[in-house]
């Protein structure tokens, strides 16, 4: 308490000119310190905006993809079903093998598949790898588990 009297005391002994100089300084601390807060948190929040165009144009692309594997007929030609072997190659290959949960046979050649602790770039990664192989995606959950964590089960066949 003292020590705001002492404030008190010099700035009533100060003559008008210089209570006038520093209520100046004052004014201008507050507004260049506010000034500094604006200017912080905006690079702040044009990073987010970066952040969330780019996760928006991978969900977009992701949605993209399941409505084209969605609408695809399969030929009625005789296929071989996926061997665990092709499947670990895939998963190998999409670099998602560690993050694998389970795989198991269905009915109908088809297998699903369960990973976990994925990130965005290893969804799109699988996904574009079991393209690549000609795999059919016959349904796909995506699940975010965390902050940029996702388990997927996707079933597929050939």
């Amino acid at each position: 308490m003292s020590f705001f009297k002492d404030i008190l005391t010099i700035v009533n002994s100060l003559d008008r000119r210089e209570k006038i100089l520093l209520t100046a300084l004052v004014y201008t601390a507050v507004v260049l310190a506010g000034l500094q807060i604006t200017l912080t948190l905006k690079g702040k929040v044009d990073k987010l905006d970066k952040r969330i165009a780019t996760e928006t144009e991978r969900y977009t692309y992701l949605v993209e993809v399941a409505k084209r594997y969605k609408h695809l007929k399969r030929n009625t030609g005789e296929t071989k079903p996926l061997t665990l072997g092709e499947i670990e190659r895939l998963l190998q290959a999409g670099g998602v093998k560690g993050n694998v949960v389970s795989v198991k046979p269905l009915q109908e050649g088809k297998v699903e598949v369960i990973l976990k602790d994925l990130d965005g770039n290893q969804v799109y990664r699988l996904i574009d790898t079991l393209h690549k192989s000609k795999v059919v995606i016959t349904g796909i959950t995506i699940e975010e588990t965390d902050r940029n964590n996702y388990k997927v089960r996707a079933v597929i066949t050939r």
